[in-house]
């Protein structure tokens, strides 16, 4: 396969196509640039690539609209969540009663089953980056243990928190109480 012809081939495709979903040269380009990159690690990794043209532009272009959507959900993420400095969260944590109460405990012993058993239903590489997650590893420590990239452990991450959350809003939970954001 040669990189260079479907460079040259597809690239201006690709980035008017990331100009329409972005809205911005400077995003497209960028996403463009980190698909060509993951695409050629990949491929020198072993990977088996497409080669024929009309299913490599497939790839390609799923690829990068996945990009774009994984950048996009995390910049509004960040840019709509404050994060909480380490004293208020002490504050807060110490706030909270120490004595719960027999209906809360209930209630939490509820949750708790009931969040396990969503998380057991998982498919298995989502399962075990939940686990990791829960164990508070940050995802450079969960990308080596999982044998994965990093933004493929992010992509399981994000897309098991979506699944937990339809099934415990479907419980009557909020995604809130059940995954912690």
């Amino acid at each position: 396969m040669d990189f260079a012809q479907r460079f040259a081939q597809l690239n201006g495709d690709l980035i008017r196509y990331l100009k329409r979903l972005s809205r911005s040269s400077t995003v497209a380009e960028d996403i463009a640039q980190q698909v060509w990159l993951r695409l050629l690690d990949a491929h020198a990794r072993g990977a088996a690539l497409p080669n024929d043209p009309g299913e490599f532009r497939a790839v390609l272009f799923t690829a990068a609209r996945n990009a774009y959507i994984d950048t996009y959900k995390r910049g509004h993420f960040e840019a709509h969540t404050s994060k909480l400095p380490p004293a208020d969260l002490d504050r807060a944590i110490a706030s909270v009663s120490a004595d719960p109460g027999p209906e809360l405990a209930v209630d939490a012993a509820g949750t708790a089953r009931l969040l396990g058993n969503a998380v057991e239903r998982l498919p298995e590489q989502q399962r075990e980056t939940i686990r990791m997650w829960q164990q508070g590893l940050d995802v450079e420590t969960m990308a080596r243990r999982s044998n994965a990239p990093r933004d493929t452990v992010l992509s399981r991450k994000k897309y098991a928190f979506a699944k937990l959350r339809t099934w415990l809003e479907g419980a009557g939970l909020t995604a809130e109480l059940a995954c912690g954001g």
